[in-house]
Order: C-alpha cells, then structure tokens, then sequence
C-alpha cells in the first residue's frame, strides 16, 4: 500500500466518523426536542386533567347538595298518603262540626225572626 493509499483510507475513515459523530448528534438533538414537546404535552395534559378532576368534583358536590335541597323540600312541603287520608278525615269532622254550629245559629236566628213577626 502506498502513502496516498494510507491517506484515502485515513481520510475515509476521518469522513466516516465524522458523519457518524454528526449523525449521533443529530439523532439526538431530534430526540431532546421529542422529549421536550412530550413534557409539555404531559404537562398539558395533567393540567387540564387535574382542572376536569376538580370540575367532576364539584359537579358531584352539587348535585348531593341539591338531592338534599329536594329531599328536604318534599319532607317539609309533600306529606305521605296515609298521613294525608288521616288529616281529611280531621279536616272532614272539622268541617262537620263548623256545619253544625252555623245550622243551629241558623236555627236560633229563624226562631228569633218568627218570634217578632
């Protein structure tokens, strides 16, 4: 082999690995950007995850507390059937009883008129 055969060779060889050098660091410069975009992606994404956990979670707080609202609401306002038939019988006596008493007024002022006429 002769000098200028040594130098190809070692010129090659210079070439060959400063490609791979170049290649290596381009390699990893793609990958460094990759890592980049995918952490704040994640970062993104736990964001608007932690924002929808929160919104869930006060959705569910509102709805118990409404469910509560309307549960008082019917215990104060709604009675049950059984209770309800009870007070119309009470309400039923009462209205009876009123009746009586404006019968037997009626009944006293008719006999006041014919006693005076």
């Amino acid at each position: 082999m002769a000098l200028s055969e040594y130098i190809a060779l070692a010129g090659l060889t210079l070439n060959i690995l400063v490609a791979v050098v170049g290649l290596t660091w381009f390699v990893s410069k793609i990958r460094e950007t990759v890592r980049d975009e995918i952490a704040t992606h994640r970062e993104k994404f736990d964001g608007e995850l932690h924002s929808l956990r929160l919104n869930t979670g006060e959705i569910a707080a509102a709805l118990r507390q409404k469910i509560t609202e309307v549960e008082l609401f019917n215990r104060d306002t709604f009675m049950r059937r059984d209770s309800f038939y009870e007070a119309m019988k009470g309400y039923g006596a009462d209205i009876r009883d009123q009746f009586g008493k404006v019968e037997q007024r009626l009944e006293r002022m008719e006999s006041k008129i014919d006693s005076k006429a």
